[in-house]
């Protein structure tokens, strides 16, 4: 019972689209070009998203039921989309700071070399 009521509010939050909602108010200056410019980019998604709410319900409720959680959950096309990009970018990031964050070791004894571009 529990887990088709949250099965329920998931897909109902899912659809409405709880972030926008949630920003009802103005921003203070400090946070307009980083979370205000966010906010703007969204707009053009809330309201158009490619998932299907019974289906995310479904996945719920199966996931809730499993004998093994997944420490993730990825669902729709889009939100796989997003997610491999930021992996791509955080993998491009470590593979430019490799060496950089090698020679912080204590067991190094090279200098630290040139910051990344």
């Amino acid at each position: 019972m529990v887990a088709r009521q949250l099965a329920a509010a998931v897909a109902i939050s899912f659809k409405i689209a709880v972030g926008r909602r949630s920003i009802l108010h103005s921003l203070g200056p400090d946070y307009e070009p980083s979370v205000g410019a966010t906010i703007k980019a969204l707009r053009g998604y809330w309201g158009n998203e490619t998932g299907d709410p019974a289906k995310v319900a479904q996945v719920v409720l199966k996931v809730a039921e499993a004998d093994v959680l997944p420490p993730h959950i990825v669902l729709g096309s889009d939100s796989l989309l997003g997610v491999r990009a930021a992996e791509r970018l955080r993998a491009d990031a470590a593979d430019r700071w490799e060496l950089v964050s090698n020679s912080i070791d204590l067991t190094t004894q090279e200098p630290i070399p040139a910051l990344p571009a």
